[in-house]
């Protein structure tokens, strides 16, 4: 934590670019990576005018042309959802962000996804599927090493 403290009050005072500053003040990739992740976090991510609704559930905040955005974080998905409300106003964010909340929550309890499968996860799911059809006799039965041919051309798409 020091060392992070320590880095942040060398790159406040410095006259360089984040990107300058990362790359001259760390040894390991490792280390700028973090340093990196981190800095943007607290230099550019910090949202001006932030307002918690629903117990901090879910937040809005004002951009960097004034124009308040959603922001809540799915769990079950491990990402966040980030929405314009298109709005300067306040009131009108806050009441948009508030139903907004309600339809995530809504789809949530349907057991709807926000966000599609990625690549690898439909991939994975695919060989699932056709692993259950090896030795299986008939116009759907495929082979053993079918299967592996697959697994292997998949695995170099993804």
């Amino acid at each position: 934590m020091i060392y992070i403290r320590n880095a942040f009050t060398k790159y406040s005072q410095s006259k360089k670019s984040l990107i300058d500053f990362v790359e001259f003040s760390c040894y390991t990739y490792k280390e700028t990576y973090k340093l990196d992740a981190l800095l943007r976090f607290i230099v550019i991510d910090m949202p001006k005018n932030e307002v918690r609704i629903y117990n901090s559930k879910a937040v809005i905040y004002q951009n960097d042309y004034d124009v308040w955005q959603f922001r809540i974080w799915l769990a079950d998905e491990d990402k966040y959802f980030r929405q314009s409300l298109r709005t300067k106003d306040k009131a009108k964010a806050i009441a948009d962000a508030e139903e907004m909340y309600e339809d995530i929550k809504y789809m949530k309890r349907r057991g709807k996804k926000i966000y599609s499968i990625s690549i690898k996860q439909a991939v994975a799911m695919y060989i699932e599927d056709k692993a259950k059809y090896v030795g299986i006799d008939g116009a759907n039965g495929i082979v053993e090493g079918r299967l592996g041919t697959i697994k292997a051309l998949l695995r170099v798409r993804t």
